[in-house]
């Protein structure tokens, strides 16, 4: 008597898994910059964050996709490297983000110093500051 094998669990097709995350992975990026810059300057960094966005997507589609006792597939393979690899990546351009927006923090502090210690001077003139000066202070009598 021949023997009847179980009828095997094929493999779900790539593609779905890549269209559904590719959609939202464009439509996040672009809404968002769309919606908080209308005039579309910082349009130039999508090309970084839809890959970003897809990078995290994808391997949650494929996740949720391919059951989790079942076979381990390359895919799987892929989805958990890419994902992890966009941590990481995510936790730099993040890291890098939080140093400019200090400096610019910064920046911005200084000159609201400068621009109080000048309409101090020209209100109540070179005596008017108290020992210590601030450098904002300095700046704005040696100028």
């Amino acid at each position: 008597m021949p023997e009847l094998k179980p009828p095997s669990k094929a493999c779900p097709p790539l593609w779905p898994s890549l269209l559904i995350a590719a959609i939202p992975a464009i439509a996040i990026p672009v809404t968002h910059f769309f919606v908080s810059d209308p005039i579309g300057l910082t349009l130039v960094l999508l090309p970084i964050y839809i890959p970003l966005a897809f990078a995290f997507i994808w391997p949650i589609v494929v996740a949720i996709q391919g059951p989790i006792p079942g076979p381990w597939l390359e895919r799987h393979t892929v989805a958990v490297v890419l994902f992890l690899t966009t941590l990481g990546s995510a936790a730099l351009w993040m890291q890098g983000e939080e140093a400019r927006q200090k400096e610019a923090m910064e920046e911005l502090q200084k000159q609201q110093e400068l621009r109080t210690a000048k309409e101090l001077i020209s209100a109540k003139g070179l005596l008017a500051f108290t020992e210590p000066l601030k450098p904002a202070e300095a700046d704005a009598l040696t100028r």
